[in-house]
């Protein structure tokens, strides 16, 4: 059936899972993390306007960042 190909389809991508900020930060914290989740890229999962307001940039911006950037502002923003 269709609905069993486009479940199929979304298996084969990363889940969306849009998180606000805040939400992400109180997760690391707890270290409760949904299943699945890369915990080593947590910024991935916060919703795309809440991740431009913390980052202040876009996740395009940020993804062209080499890594010890990255990582600085992810420990700047309590995601690492």
């Amino acid at each position: 059936s269709h609905r069993k190909k486009a479940a199929a389809d979304a298996s084969l991508g990363p889940e969306p899972y849009p998180y606000t900020y805040e939400q992400m930060v109180k997760m690391r914290e707890l270290k409760e993390y949904d299943e699945g989740m890369d915990v080593t890229k947590l910024e991935i999962y916060i919703v795309d306007d809440e991740f431009e307001k913390a980052f202040k940039m876009t996740k395009d911006e940020f993804s062209s960042l080499p890594n010890w950037k990255q990582a600085n502002l992810k420990k700047k923003l309590k995601l690492f």
